[in-house]
C-alpha cells in the first residue's frame, strides 16, 4: 500500500484526476447558468475544496488510483460509476448540512456528477484505446484493426475464469499473437 505513495505516476494520475474534477465542478456551473457566473463565483469556491478531498478520498477507496490507465476495462468502469454516485451524494448530503442549499443549485450536482464520469471515464477509456491500437492496421475501408503475427505458439488456458480472459488479452497485447496464432483479416473474416 506505502509503495503506491512512491511511484511517480500515482501523482500524475492524482493531479490529472484534480484537474478533471475542478473542470467538471466549473463545466457544470456553465451548462446550469449559461455560462452567466455572475453571483455564484463565491458559490463555486465554496465548494470546491470539500469536492476535491472528496471526491480523491472516495476515489482511492474505491480503488481508483490502483492501477495504470492502459489496463482500464469495464470494471474499472463500474467502480467509477459507484465512485461518481457516493462522492456526489455525500457532496449533496454536505450541502445540505453546511448551507442547507441557499443559493446552491441541486442540478449543479448531478451536472458534477455526469460530466466527472464522462471526463476521468474519458481520459482513461482512450488511454486504453491509444495502447489497444497504437499499432493497428486499416481496412480497405480505413478502419482500424489490431495487427497480429502470422505465427504464435498455440495456448491453451484452462480454468481461470474471469482471469483466463484477462490473461489472453495480456498474451494477445504483449505477444503479437492472437488466439491459436492466426491472424485476423480486416472485417473479421476467418
Amino acid at each position: 500500500m506505502l509503495s503506491r505513495f512512491k511511484n511517480p505516476n500515482f501523482y500524475f494520475i492524482l493531479l490529472t484526476d484534480l484537474v478533471l474534477f475542478i473542470l467538471a465542478h466549473f463545466g457544470a456551473y456553465a451548462l446550469r447558468f449559461e455560462f452567466q457566473f455572475a453571483g455564484q463565483r463565491e458559490n463555486i469556491l465554496a465548494i470546491l475544496p470539500y469536492l476535491l478531498v472528496i471526491k480523491v478520498v472516495v476515489f482511492y477507496g474505491y480503488g481508483m488510483y490502483r492501477g495504470m490507465w492502459r489496463y482500464t476495462g469495464l470494471s474499472d468502469m463500474w467502480r467509477l460509476v459507484h465512485a461518481v454516485g457516493v462522492s456526489s451524494l455525500i457532496l449533496v448530503f454536505l450541502e445540505l448540512f453546511l448551507h442547507r442549499f441557499s443559493g446552491f443549485s441541486r442540478g449543479v450536482f448531478i451536472l458534477d456528477g455526469v460530466l466527472t464520469f464522462l471526463l476521468v471515464g474519458g481520459i482513461r477509456v482512450g488511454i486504453r484505446a491509444l495502447y489497444q491500437y497504437r499499432f493497428a492496421g486499416k481496412d480497405e475501408n480505413g478502419n482500424l484493426f489490431p495487427v497480429f503475427r502470422k505465427s504464435g505458439i498455440p495456448t491453451l488456458i484452462i480454468g481461470a475464469g474471469d482471469a483466463g480472459e484477462k490473461t489472453l488479452r495480456e498474451i494477445t497485447r504483449c505477444s503479437g499473437s492472437g488466439p491459436g496464432g492466426a491472424a485476423p483479416r480486416p472485417g473479421g473474416a476467418p
